[in-house]
């Protein structure tokens, strides 16, 4: 069986299939840049001699969180500051 990313991640390929699992490529994600959600269009073709051969395709949507992104930490609980309209 083959199993192939028809669509979804072209531009810039940030995936791949190995051993009939989808991994990350050395191209990076970044959430920043608002590369967040990315929907893959996956095909199965089976390795059969028929013809036509058997194929499967499915959707796969991928949401990218921002995990290494440190929160905020403020040192007191209120600040106050003025502003010259002058």
């Amino acid at each position: 069986m083959q199993i192939i990313i028809q669509s979804g991640d072209n531009v810039h390929p940030r995936f791949k299939i190995t051993n009939k699992q989808i991994v990350t490529t050395n191209n990076a994600i970044t959430h920043d840049t608002g590369d967040v959600t990315f929907t893959l269009i996956v095909v199965g073709i089976d390795s059969s001699t028929l013809d036509p051969q058997k194929t499967g395709s499915m959707a796969i949507i991928i949401n990218i969180d921002p995990v290494n992104v440190p929160m905020p930490s403020f040192q007191d609980l209120s600040y106050s500051i003025s502003v010259s309209t002058e």
